[in-house]
């Protein structure tokens, strides 16, 4: 298990990916929130979009141009946790600001899809390295 907590060369692409895809989303809201929203939930989606799309630019330069990519540093991890939690932050309040049950019911999906998706990226990471030793087999001749 140490093995797997240690492949930082996986956790990396996990987190490109990761930092990728708010990237796409942090574009999407983009477009919605410069359409005039007004009103101070608005307001608060447009800050913490500002924030994210920074945070991912910083997150994706570090892990493309680093000359050690099996380690993190700490702006890096810094980068990437502020871009993924600048898209929630802003999506949220996004949500919020159309109709209060759809951030509500934005908050509690994306809090059980992200344990849901950690649990499931742990398991294939330490899968890789935690596997049951193969069982002796009798041979059998004819």
């Amino acid at each position: 298990m140490g093995k797997g907590y240690r492949d930082d060369e996986e956790w990396h692409r996990i987190d490109r990916y990761l930092v990728g895809g708010c990237a796409i989303f942090d574009l999407v809201l983009l477009q919605i929130l410069f359409s005039n929203l007004v009103g101070t939930a608005a307001h608060i989606s447009l800050i913490a979009l500002m924030i994210s799309l920074s945070c991912t630019a910083g997150s994706l330069f570090f892990s493309f141009f680093r000359k050690n990519p099996k380690r993190y540093g700490k702006p890096h991890t810094t980068f990437s946790m502020f871009a993924v939690l600048g898209t929630i932050i802003s999506a949220t309040s996004l949500f919020w600001h159309l109709w209060v049950p759809a951030g509500v019911t934005f908050v509690i999906a994306s809090f059980i899809i992200a344990l849901v998706s950690v649990f499931y990226a742990a398991i294939g990471v330490l899968g890789k390295h935690v596997s049951p030793e193969p069982a002796e087999q009798e041979m059998v001749y004819d």
